[in-house]
C-alpha cells in the first residue's frame, strides 16, 4: 500500500515537471523572431518522419481558423522609418486642436518640468489626470494625444527634446 502511493506520487511529480518542461520549450519556442520560427515550421514539415504522420497516420493534422490568413508581412525597418528631423509639434497640435485646453489645463497644474517628464520620460497618466481632475472625455483625448505624440516621436527617431 505504501508502496503504491509513494510510485503515486513520483508518476504524479514527473508528469508535473515534464508539463512545466514543455511549458517552458513551448515558450522558447514561440518567442523565437518570427523569421527563425517560419523556418523551423518549414523544416519541421519538409521532414520524412513528419510527412509519413501527417499523410500514413493522421496523427498530425491541419486545422484553419476562420478569419485568419498567412500575413503579407514586411519587416520595419527602423533606418527607412525615421526621419533625420524632428518633427513638427506645432502641426501635432494644430490637428489635435481639442488637446490644446486640455494640454493647458494639465501644465498649469503640474508645472513645465512635470509636463515635459509626462512628454519625454513616460510618467503614469491615470496619476497626473487624477491630480488634474479631467472628465472622461477629456481623458480620453489627452490618451489619443499621447499615443500621436508617442508615434511621432518614435517615426521621426526623437528621443528627447
Amino acid at each position: 500500500m505504501i508502496f503504491q502511493k509513494q510510485s503515486l506520487k513520483q508518476k504524479t511529480s514527473q508528469t508535473i515537471r515534464q508539463k512545466q518542461i514543455g511549458r517552458v520549450k513551448l515558450a522558447q519556442l514561440f518567442s523565437l523572431p518570427e523569421d527563425e520560427f517560419r523556418k523551423l515550421i518549414t523544416e519541421i514539415e519538409k521532414d520524412s518522419f513528419f510527412q509519413e504522420l501527417v499523410r500514413k497516420w493522421r496523427v498530425v493534422n491541419y486545422k484553419k481558423f476562420s478569419g485568419v490568413r498567412i500575413p503579407f508581412s514586411l519587416s520595419l525597418n527602423e533606418q527607412i522609418v525615421s526621419s533625420s528631423e524632428n518633427f513638427d509639434l506645432e502641426s501635432l497640435l494644430h490637428q489635435n486642436s481639442k488637446a490644446i485646453p486640455i494640454l493647458k489645463k494639465i501644465g498649469a497644474i503640474i508645472g513645465k518640468d512635470r509636463f515635459s517628464e509626462l512628454l519625454y520620460k513616460g510618467m503614469d497618466v491615470s496619476e497626473i489626470t487624477e491630480k488634474c481632475k479631467l472628465t472622461r472625455e477629456e481623458k480620453e483625448t489627452f490618451k489619443i494625444f499621447l499615443d500621436k505624440f508617442e508615434l511621432e516621436k518614435m517615426v521621426s527617431g526623437t528621443q528627447e527634446t
